[in-house]
């Protein structure tokens, strides 16, 4: 029981035993002994009933909504360390995912619906609000998400998070682009101009993202327009039509950097948890009593890794970070954070520009500007 509490397969269970004593048990008295303990956990209940009676007696916060016939239709639930962890570092949120200091992501809630409509995600949104609440929790500052039209809609409802800027996930929209244009560059196999004009379509297409004011981004607009048309006006019109008209305040560096986001601009931290959870769950037909389990294993292991991580940067220094300037905050201030200050230190070694305000607006840093007068001291 123990070892299949621990997250370990049934194969390597026997493996185990085969190798630490002299058992005789076959491979399916292993499975019946982990069903045993599974029924003898669940108390006799229902996997549902057993599941609330679990969240609630290891102080998870959680919701479950019911249908008209009593029927689960979702279920939503946060660790209670998650939730103390999420006190400290509010500020971004990937849907179901924050950000740390150390630039680390931590899992917040999950949520099982039976749907992808509008209204499942209002109802996930809604009671994530309400824990936000009922928790002292402040609003993110910033939510990132993939393109989902419901999920985007619901997430900027007034009963949701209206509050936060809405961002996209970068990764996804360069993916969609890259589907959608590329082929029309490269139909001709083995020919190198159609590559090199591919590569100069989608390199204009970065630095119109990159653009760092409204006027650039305009300015870089127009260009890659009249470049492009008429001869590519299909794959023009997508990208006006499907990401710069309707959202590019939600992924135009002129735009997203008036917010502070830490720079988190893709939702890759929260996919690759949801493959690590799926890598324990090996099969699709494991109820939510099972996947709970699951993921509740799986968290344990992350907080303590952030745990560890967090308690590391209390009591050493870098070796590349040094000097008087940060003699006060050490043990205080996380490495990450430590770094980027020193990276701005570095830079006034050379002459700098007009402070444009991003690095402290997206970091809630000191940039060179706010260093220099200190180091004069």
């Amino acid at each position: 029981h123990q070892l299949a509490n621990a997250g370990i397969a049934p194969k390597e269970i026997r493996s185990y035993l085969r190798t630490t004593s002299d058992t005789l048990a076959t491979q399916q008295d292993i499975y019946n002994c982990i069903a045993r303990g599974k029924r003898d956990l669940a108390k006799g209940q229902s996997n549902i009933h057993a599941l609330a009676d679990q969240l609630n007696s290891e102080g998870f916060w959680s919701e479950i909504r019911l249908d008209e016939g009593g029927r689960v239709t979702a279920v939503l639930f946060a660790h209670p360390q998650s939730l103390e962890y999420l006190k400290l570092y509010p500020e971004v949120l990937l849907l179901d995912f924050g950000i740390d200091a150390c630039q680390r992501s931590f899992c917040i809630a999950f949520a099982f619906l039976s749907g992808e409509e509008e209204n499942d995600f209002i109802w996930a949104l809604e009671r994530l609000r309400h824990m936000y609440e009922l928790h002292g929790v402040a609003i993110p500052s910033v939510i990132l998400t993939d393109r989902c039209l419901a999920c985007i809609n619901a997430i900027s409802s007034s009963s949701c998070f209206p509050e936060p800027a809405l961002l996209l996930c970068l990764w996804h929209i360069n993916k969609a682009v890259l589907t959608h244009c590329m082929p029309v560059f490269t139909r001709h196999k083995g020919s190198p101009k159609g590559q090199e004009e591919w590569k100069q379509f989608y390199d204009l297409w970065h630095e119109i993202v990159a653009s760092p004011t409204e006027d650039i981004y305009n300015e870089r607009l127009e260009k890659w327009k009249k470049h492009y048309l008429p001869m590519h006006v299909e794959e023009v019109g997508y990208i006006l039509e499907t990401w710069l008209d309707p959202h590019k305040q939600r992924f135009v560096k002129a735009w997203v950097h008036q917010h502070l986001h830490f720079e988190q601009f893709v939702t890759s931290r929260a996919e690759g948890i949801h493959q690590l959870i799926k890598s324990h769950l090996k099969h699709s037909q494991v109820d939510l009593f099972e996947a709970w389990r699951i993921i509740k294993l799986v968290l344990s292991n992350q907080l303590s890794e952030l745990k560890a991580n967090q308690a590391k940067q209390q009591i050493t220094t870098p070796l590349d970070i040094s000097g008087v300037l940060y003699g006060n905050i050490r043990g205080w201030i996380s490495h990450e954070a430590l770094r980027k200050v020193d990276g701005q230190r570095a830079r006034l070694l050379k002459e700098i520009p007009a402070c444009t305000g991003v690095f402290a607006k997206t970091l809630s840093l000191p940039c060179a500007h706010n260093l220099q007068p200190l180091l004069a001291q």
